[in-house]
């Protein structure tokens, strides 16, 4: 199992772990670079770094440069990357917040793309789960399900049990349920989780 982190330019809080790799996303690798994160790469244009902040970077690990001028984001472009070199696990911190237009993006590329990845802050954890049976331990206050198409759901170990339940994609009572324990989850589709908690 090969996971990797991505820290993006809105980064304030990050998980720090053993047995996996780094990438600062554009100001993100500034983060890095200043708790001493290693990075195995930094991908950006740079363009809200100075020449000094750059220069620092080159000398801490790879850079891939993408030009100011392009049609992905740099951080679609990291998530994109982070898959095809493989990796099992990604978690990407620092694109909750600022622009909603690049968060918009991530969203956008977690329910379209077959790229599984979380995106994570100190309130939430969101990812995509495909047509399957899950058990989901207890991690945050609240539990929320989207569903990306029409699927069939069912829900127990939860405060809102659920039983076959037809759930449309414009459909968002879903939302605000608590896992008591162990959630164990069944959907015949692609849904979108959004565990969180309250500030």
């Amino acid at each position: 199992m090969r996971k990797v982190i991505l820290v993006a330019n809105r980064c304030t809080f990050l998980t720090v772990e053993e047995n996996c790799d780094y990438i600062g996303v554009d100001k993100g690798a500034l983060y890095c670079l200043k708790h001493s994160i290693p990075m195995r790469y930094a991908i950006g244009d740079f363009d809200s770094l100075d020449v000094e902040e750059y220069n620092a970077l080159k000398e801490t690990c790879e850079i891939i440069k993408l030009p100011c001028r392009k049609n992905e984001t740099d951080g679609e472009y990291a998530i994109r990357y982070a898959h095809q070199l493989g990796y099992d696990e990604i978690d990407v911190y620092g694109v909750i917040g600022g622009r909603q237009d690049h968060f918009l993006v991530i969203l956008r590329l977690m329910k379209f793309s077959d790229i599984q990845f979380r995106v994570i802050d100190e309130q939430n954890t969101i990812y995509c789960l495909n047509k399957g049976v899950y058990e989901i331990p207890k991690r945050s206050k609240y539990f929320s399900i989207f569903a990306c198409e029409e699927v069939k759901i069912s829900l127990s170990g939860v405060s809102y049990p659920l039983s076959n339940m037809i759930v449309k994609e414009s459909d968002i009572y879903l939302v605000s349920n608590e896992i008591m324990d162990v959630a164990t989850l069944e959907t015949s589709g692609k849904i979108c989780i959004i565990e969180s908690k309250d500030a």
